[in-house]
């Protein structure tokens, strides 16, 4: 039996980072194993050792027990001690740390929870709450130790605590706070929260227990629906994914799966993200995972090589929502494909939402078997359009409330969103491009001159001659009409005034003569043309307004 136990542990050591292993195998004890049943005993310290080893640990340490006595009837029981037993086998050597944690382990705050857990339990007689509590702020502090020695002093508070119950608790929240888990720069987290300063026994215990659960998701608590900008290009996929969270019952579901489809960069993975954090705040309790698709394919590797991957399955069984993002990543790897094919029935079976991300529609995968992509196809699939001039500068205002020490000028986002037109993600990159520049050469306003100066590079790329075809398509976006609507014969004033700024411009941006102006807007006589070019220069003089939108589209269109 001590042969398993030394097998098992090493294998757990090298799995698992260095802190886990010291706060929650190592102090698990082997007590037996009945050859007749197959029932594999050890003993947990407390209750809370208890119901984390068995949920974290136990499918694991089934595998590798029904690997090594070579059946698979094997069922690991983890029982509470009532005193630490003595060990059955001996242990294996203590697993190597890496370098930059050996002088850190253990460090002085784990050596402090340890006495304070002691007197806290002495203090308090049987209230197992108050223990769990206790225990669960231990664990706060080893992998706030591991990260950021940032628990000394809340640990050393609680070790000289008095054993009057409401200085107890106090010095746990306290340490709670220090720890770093409930915010942190470092590292975020985002959870629902109650105050500290209000917070009892159960409260304490349930928010660190939601608190590993969002951990456990892979979610980024900045990509919320209140951080994403809607317009219309994202305006149905929106919708969709609100709808999605505002009915999630774990019951009924509306649209499973919900596939989201688009071009890179154009927020499809924060829009999951949202959907994440959005269910998540509602209802803490359910299992919610965020993964890329080339991560779910080399963890599957990984436990098919380990031989985990009845254990891998079913923690993905588990799970109340699954976020799979790019989907396409599947291609052409037929085992991968079949393992989800098998989870997305059970999923969509026990009514558990999956919300997926590709780069094209479902049924325009390639090497993807068509029963996958005929179950994509029978939910919602919504695309996510590229985002337009209105859409562009909203965003580009939306970053820019990060860096308020700068101040980026309405045709400023105009001009950046003029030229870079195909993705979020390259929009947000040019702005940040912008505010380097602007920071380097002390500026705070961020003008089109300075606009230029930082993006010099992209705009040489992308800017060519001006044609008449660049200016219609430039004003139309900027009026909010379509091009088509400038060469018709509509004479409403949404159309009429942009129609006339389109030809005035042309006059002045471009060499070509009137009647090639004329034609390039349906044909028109070349005097139309002319009366539209002097209507617009008479009242650029006395319209302030309408001489502002002309300047943007001049600086706009020349770069």
């Amino acid at each position: 039996m001590s042969g398993f136990w030394s097998h098992c542990f090493s294998i757990l050591a090298e799995e698992y980072p260095v802190e886990q292993v010291r706060a929650w195998i190592e102090p698990l004890d082997f007590l037996s194993f009945d050859e007749s049943s197959g029932l594999l005993s050890l003993s947990a310290q407390n209750p809370i050792k208890q119901k984390w080893a068995r949920e974290t640990y136990s499918d694991r340490i089934q595998a590798i027990a029904e690997e090594w006595y070579k059946r698979d009837d094997i069922q690991v029981d983890i029982i509470l001690a009532g005193s630490r037993a003595p060990r059955l086998a001996p242990r294996s050597p203590e697993p190597p740390a890496p370098a930059a944690e050996v002088q850190s382990v253990p460090s002085a705050a784990t050596i402090a929870l340890e006495s304070a857990t002691e007197a806290a339990t002495e203090a308090t007689g049987k209230s197992t709450k108050l223990q769990e509590a206790v225990e669960l702020a231990r664990q706060a502090a080893v992998l706030a130790q591991a990260k950021r020695e940032k628990s000394q002093a809340a640990a050393d508070k609680l070790a000289q605590s008095s054993s009057d119950l409401s200085e107890v608790i106090g010095a746990l929240k306290e340490l709670y706070q220090e720890s770093g888990l409930e915010s942190t720069e470092d590292e975020p987290i985002t959870m629902p929260t109650v105050s500290i300063e209000s917070m009892d026994e159960d409260a304490l215990v349930a928010q660190l227990n939601s608190q590993s659960a969002y951990e456990k998701s892979n979610l980024l608590k900045e990509l919320t629906f209140e951080s994403l900008v809607e317009g219309r290009s994202n305006a149905l996929v929106v919708t969709a994914a609100k709808k999605i969270v505002d009915d999630y019952s774990g019951n009924e579901l509306g649209y499973n799966p919900f596939y989201i489809y688009g071009a890179t960069g154009l927020g499809k993975t924060h829009v999951m993200h949202a959907i994440g954090n959005a269910i998540l705040h509602k209802n803490p309790s359910l299992r919610v995972r965020y993964i890329h698709a080339n991560e779910y394919f080399t963890t599957m590797v990984d436990s098919i090589k380990r031989k985990t991957n009845d254990a891998w399955q079913r923690d993905y069984l588990n799970l109340d929502l699954l976020l799979i993002d790019d989907i396409q990543f599947f291609s052409g790897k037929e085992r991968t494909q079949l393992e989800f094919f098998h989870l997305f029935e059970r999923m969509v079976r026990d009514n558990k939402q999956i919300v997926i991300s590709s780069d094209t529609y479902p049924r325009q995968l390639q090497d993807m078997n068509p029963r996958l992509t005929t179950r994509f196809d029978s939910g919602l699939a919504v695309s996510v359009e590229p985002p337009e001039l209105e859409l562009r500068v909203a965003i580009l205002h939306k970053k820019a409330e990060d860096h308020r020490e700068f101040k980026l000028l309405d045709e400023s986002a105009f001009f950046i969103a003029k030229h870079v037109r195909s993705n979020v993600r390259e929009l947000e990159g040019a702005l940040t491009k912008v505010i380097a520049y602007a920071g380097f050469y002390g500026n705070k306003e961020l003008t089109v001159e300075l606009c230029r100066g930082a993006l010099k590079d992209l705009l040489s790329a992308s800017i060519g001659q001006i044609t008449i075809e660049n200016i219609q398509k430039t004003v139309a976006e900027y009026y909010k009409i379509k091009v088509s609507d400038m060469q018709s014969k509509r004479r409403h004033r949404t159309v009429v005034v942009p129609r006339h700024v389109a030809m005035y411009l042309a006059k002045e941006l471009t060499q070509k003569s009137l009647n090639e102006i004329a034609d390039s807007f349906g044909g028109r006589d070349h005097s139309t043309v002319l009366s539209a070019v002097k209507k617009i220069t008479q009242e650029r003089i006395r319209d302030q307004e309408l001489n502002h939108h002309l300047r943007v589209l001049e600086q706009s269109l020349k770069g």
